[in-house]
């Protein structure tokens, strides 16, 4: 295609441009373009803006195409893209008078943002499912650790006891409201700009809403000019994606923490595990190292989308529709990948629940219930309670002894330091007090650690699953019934062929 150029295309435009252009349309967007180009066809063939004749030659090509593969184009990178590689191919097999019609009432500008919607809307639906298995990893993880003690940390410093089940309960909340965030993408994603041509429309008559619905889009895009203009649905996702990947990079970061000899909470599966070349008692946990990179790099795409957008027209360049998506699809491969690093890493995880109960027991986390029992037994103000627990906390440490060692007698020193008051406490009271299993069975507030309570958290995240579940499958559904429609026009124009 040379149009009003005299000159055909600097080798520099056809190795840095246009081949790779090419190549990745090849790899990711052939079946897309082909199925736009029937579609268009059928549509152009039912408003009778093209004969039946010239529908059906064009249409028998477009399904050799589609049954050969790309295999039947001898590419040439001097044509652009890869639209025109098939139109040329079409107009060699049918002549310039039937192939040349396929173009009638539309532009390469709303073709490629279309096939830009078509793929990601796919990549997204597969997204959900793998955010959904990983959500399901955890329910089925948590809810063999119910009873698993552990400390909860802020500042990385022991703070209050907890379960297991009870932190991945937390994180499946966040992946919850992430998964939210990413479904509700679609609805703006699915929208077809099919038909805005250039960016003005045409004077055609054609139907919108036709080829809307054979290719599974729920909505049109009502503005000819932002049809071809908008880029901002991939934003959308990437953002999502962005904020997904960042509660997955802080969920990799606590259990490669854990992983720690320091810890010893958790292991890695061997699977999942890599060696040192020189230290043979090393098993790294790599996985976890990459879930948290990647993170990084699907933040970076969403920067750099922003940043290609922010100073363009309003309107088709190809900095807005080539290069601003660029980087959208690595950060869609790297967010399938890190979802499955996790959930094999989760299903290779050993917990080392006796190290966890040990470390609670013994590491303070259990003394804030301590000044709680202080204020209900003893009518302690709380932060009364609160300056006589630091006493006994100072004072055990200063021994080199674990929370495990505080006696009744510390409990009485501390309180007659600080309120000059005399008062009998007795063993079972401390021990009771300091005791996890009893700490945390008393938390059974809505949202808190007790077993009971996290049970029903549970139970509930299960129930939002499966609705999501039914959400994923709804959107397949409308796709698979497009896809039906579509079969059944091309039968249709088969038929009238013979």
């Amino acid at each position: 295609m040379v149009g009003r150029l005299k000159e055909t295309p600097s080798q520099e435009m056809i190795d840095l441009l246009f081949k790779p252009s090419i190549s990745s349309d090849l790899k990711y967007h052939y079946s897309y373009l082909l199925k736009i180009n029937s579609v268009h066809l059928f549509m152009l063939k039912s408003e009778g803006i093209i004969s039946d004749e010239a529908a059906r030659k064009i249409h028998s090509v477009l399904t050799h195409l589609q049954v050969t593969g790309k295999e039947a184009l001898s590419i040439n990178p001097a044509l652009e893209d890869l639209y025109f590689n098939v139109e040329a191919y079409i107009i060699e097999q049918t002549g310039p008078e039937i192939g040349g019609q396929m173009h009638t009432g539309r532009s390469r500008n709303d073709i490629l943002a279309t096939v830009s919607r078509m793929r990601i809307r796919e990549e997204m639906i597969e997204i959900y499912e793998l955010v959904c298995t990983l959500r399901q990893t955890l329910i089925d993880l948590a809810t063999d650790h119910t009873a698993t003690l552990m400390t909860g940390y802020t500042h990385l410093q022991p703070a209050e006891p907890i379960t297991f089940a009870h932190y991945l309960s937390a994180l499946l909340h966040g992946f919850e409201r992430d998964f939210t965030r990413l479904y509700n993408c679609y609805a703006h994603i699915n929208k077809s700009p099919l038909g805005s041509c250039a960016l003005a429309s045409t004077t055609f008559s054609i139907n919108r809403k036709f080829t809307m619905e054979l290719l599974g889009f729920a909505d049109l895009l009502e503005n000819s000019l932002d049809g071809i203009a908008s880029r901002d649905y991939a934003l959308e996702a990437l953002s999502a994606l962005s904020i997904f990947s960042n509660s997955l990079s802080r969920f990799a970061q606590d259990l490669y923490t854990w992983c720690s000899y320091e810890f010893g909470y958790l292991e890695v599966g061997h699977s999942v595990a890599v060696i040192s070349s020189i230290m043979p008692q090393k098993k790294n946990p790599v996985t976890l190292e990459h879930i948290k990179a990647k993170a990084g790099h699907i933040q970076g795409a969403l920067v750099s989308s922003l940043s290609v957008l922010k100073n363009t027209l309003y309107s088709h360049s190809r900095d807005t529709s080539m290069e601003s998506m660029k980087y959208t699809w690595e950060a869609i491969n790297e967010t399938k990948a890190a979802i499955r690093l996790m959930i094999k890493t989760l299903q290779t995880l050993t917990v080392h629940k006796d190290n966890m109960a040990a470390t609670t027991r013994q590491n303070f986390s259990t003394v804030t219930e301590l000044a709680n029992a202080l204020v209900r037994h003893y009518h302690f103000s709380f932060r009364t309670a609160h300056h006589i627990v630091a006493e006994i906390v100072n004072e055990t440490l200063n021994q080199g002894l674990g929370s495990d060692k505080i006696e009744a007698s510390t409990v009485e020193r501390a309180i007659k330091q600080v309120t000059a008051k005399t008062v009998s406490v007795t063993k079972e009271f401390v021990e009771q007090a300091l005791d996890p299993e009893r700490n945390i069975s008393l938390r059974t507030v809505r949202g808190g650690s007790a077993p009971v309570e996290v049970a029903r958290q549970l139970q509930q995240l299960e129930q939002t699953l499966a609705s999501d579940h039914q959400k994923i499958s709804d959107l397949k559904q409308a796709l698979q019934s497009a896809d039906q429609l579509y079969k059944r026009y091309a039968a249709e124009l088969e038929r009238g062929a013979q």
